[in-house]
């Protein structure tokens, strides 16, 4: 029986196919496990679900356990002896003055503690890093650049970005180099917000006011969860290089050239 067993067994390997019979797109019986899906009613000709996005599972912050809290403990004890053997000269580098405009977070061992400031605090050695951040709104100037509009016009202008930390924390844990990202993140949006407009809506009054809306909206969404808030954009002159296209009469232009290579063809 065994033998018997074994043979079928083979003959099943041996001529079993890698493809299923199953109806197109018929997941579910073609052995795929697919994710969660949603019915739609887009048409015949486009397929028949949708899938949702996976979305990021976030790993909660445990608390540390009690060897790691042991150890912690130990070198924050071994940190503020070696910070009162050494008085005074461990002020000279250990005693930090904040402004009325400035808050310093401290990241001992890694981890964040209790936002300082404004006034004098104390950091302890070797175990303590800390990070002084402005509180004031801050400027930055988006250099002029050449953008082809929607209606293949070339237009030129550039932006002030007015901004301000609001939480402190997220501004130094969240994102590394900051200022350098927002300038960045503030290039690409106006070039891509402009790129889906007309040349007539950069210049005029209405849509100078709307993209600048926008561009702060936008913006904004971005960079929250930095702890930044942008306060206020301000769009340099435009200066039209290159006036858009009828885009009518540029589609019956191409479709007339396209009629006239047919009949030339034949």
């Amino acid at each position: 029986m065994n033998e018997e067993a074994l043979k079928e067994e083979d003959w099943r390997y041996k001529y079993r196919s890698a493809f299923t019979y199953a109806p197109y797109n018929d997941l579910d019986k073609m052995g795929y496990k697919a994710p969660k899906r949603y019915s739609t009613q887009i048409g015949p000709r486009y397929c028949r679900y949708s899938y949702s996005a996976t979305g990021i599972e976030l790993m909660e912050r445990t608390p540390p356990t009690a060897h790691t809290a042991a150890v912690e403990s130990i070198f924050v004890v071994l940190a503020f002896l070696l910070f009162l053997m050494t008085l005074p000269f461990s002020l000279i580098f250990s005693l930090k003055f904040v402004g009325d405009f400035e808050q310093l977070v401290v990241l001992r061992l890694g981890r964040a503690q209790k936002i300082r400031g404004p006034g004098a605090t104390v950091v302890l050695p070797c175990i303590d890093t800390f990070t002084k951040v402005d509180l004031r709104v801050n400027a930055f100037n988006v250099p002029p650049m050449q953008i082809i509009t929607f209606d293949r016009g070339l237009v030129e202008l550039g932006a002030t970005v007015f901004s301000q930390v609001k939480d402190a924390l997220a501004a130094v844990c969240a994102v590394q180099e900051r200022n350098r990202s927002t300038r960045v993140l503030s290039v690409a949006t106006l070039h891509r917000l402009v790129c889906k407009r007309r040349v007539n809506d950069v210049t005029s009054s209405l849509g100078r006011r709307q993209l600048c809306e926008n561009l702060q909206v936008e913006l904004g969404v971005l960079t929250t969860a930095w702890g930044v808030e942008i306060t206020k954009i301000e769009l340099s002159d435009v200066k039209v290089i290159k006036e858009g296209e009828n885009m009518t009469l540029a589609a019956f232009n191409k479709v007339g050239i396209e009629i006239g290579t047919r009949f030339s063809n034949h």
